[in-house]
């Protein structure tokens, strides 16, 4: 048996005879859905071929989908299961770029330290895994206030571990169908799937919701992979008072990272990443970042460019260049409102359930550092 593209159609002959003509991209996201575990060897070697030459992404320029052929370009190097599971991905829309390490995160290293090794390190050192009988671990929580790099962690670590990325919220994955998302995993060689705002999902029931329980019920069931599946589900939340308890025990979300808000050292390293490309004048990097306590790294960044938007206006304006300035930041800093103080009041009147006392501990931890500042009902309790 082989395969070839001949008329602009991909053939797959067995001696004289076509066994199968492929006309669409479709087809072919079909055809490797239907033969994913049964593929030929002789055939396997036939798609090899195409795909080392990149005769396939050519096919499918032709057939009009260059979108497809630049992203699946990108795996050409990877095995013939790892080709058709990234071309099923892609073309359900599921895969996302991932173009960054660890070393690109600023800060979280206990953050990085836990994802590895519940995910790499379980793998790379696999024979001393099974001598300790250190067996796979459930899924990752990742909570704390919004805009503090949840999922830039999450995409870092599908690169640490040589993983596809596909990240979803829990709204799109309930349109979509968790059967449907965790069914194209299963068949991968290996994938992170991030879930942003998994509350979607996995919201406390209550008496008088019924259906939110039942839902719970049908999503976890659908997460539970076997030890040779290569996916480590990270969920993300913002509101982690709304996440169902019997999500949280052994095997399901059980191993919480908090994602809290920069340390005045990573503002200060935060401000040279998102101000490299500006040009500063007699800018004190160090005593901005002292002035930004509440600041999360998407509000740093956001300072960073309301900053340089002074002098850029004033230009486009015919007002001359000048360089950003110490009043540049000065100026914004007077009306920016960091956007974690809503949310901290918000967690701080939370009344925690005994069930959530182990999640909710380093997050009020942090918060006591701030109580002076934050008007709360219950600050006595926690501040």
């Amino acid at each position: 048996m082989s395969v070839s593209i001949i008329k602009n159609s991909i053939r797959i002959r067995e001696g004289k005879n076509v066994h199968m003509s492929i006309d669409s991209v479709d087809e072919l996201v079909d055809f490797f859905d239907g033969r994913f575990h049964f593929l030929q060897p002789s055939l396997a070697v036939g798609f090899a071929k195409l795909q080392k030459n990149g005769a396939l992404e050519a096919w499918m320029r032709k057939k009009g989908n260059v979108a497809l052929a630049d992203k699946i370009s990108k795996f050409r190097s990877m095995p013939l299961l790892g080709y058709g599971t990234a071309l099923r991905l892609i073309h359900h829309s599921l895969i996302a770029e991932h173009s960054h390490g660890f070393e690109d995160v600023v800060g979280l290293d206990e953050a990085k330290a836990k994802l590895m090794e519940r995910t790499g390190f379980q793998e790379r050192f696999a024979e001393m895994s099974e001598h300790y009988g250190v067996k796979k671990a459930g899924h990752i929580l990742l909570y704390g206030p919004p805009g503090c790099g949840k999922s830039y962690l999450a995409s870092a670590l599908a690169r640490e571990t040589g993983r596809i990325f596909i990240q979803r919220n829990g709204c799109e994955i309930l349109e979509d169908g968790i059967s449907h998302t965790m069914n194209l995993l299963r068949k991968s060689d290996g994938a992170v799937l991030f879930i942003d705002e998994i509350d979607a999902l996995l919201t406390s029931g209550r008496e008088e919701l019924p259906f939110v329980r039942d839902q719970v019920n049908s999503v976890l069931p659908s997460m539970d992979f076997r030890p040779d599946e290569k996916v480590t589900v990270i969920g993300s939340t913002n509101l982690p008072w709304l996440i169902e308890p019997v999500a949280l025990r052994s095997g399901r979300f059980s191993d919480l990272v908090y994602i809290g808000l920069p340390t005045q050292q990573e503002r200060e390293a935060l401000l040279k990443y998102h101000s490299r490309q500006m040009p500063l004048e007699s800018v004190d990097l160090s005593s901005i970042a002292a002035s930004t306590a509440f600041f999360s790294c998407s509000d740093i960044e956001k300072l960073c460019q309301e900053a340089t938007s002074r002098p850029w206006r004033e230009a486009i304006d015919g007002k001359g260049k000048r360089k950003v300035g110490q009043s540049d930041f000065e100026e914004v800093l007077l009306w920016m409102e960091p956007t974690a103080i809503s949310w901290m009041e918000k967690a701080r009147d939370f009344k925690a359930s005994p069930g959530f006392e182990k999640m909710l501990k380093p997050m009020f931890e942090q918060l006591r550092g701030y109580s002076s500042k934050i008007k709360c009902k219950r600050g006595d309790q926690y501040g």
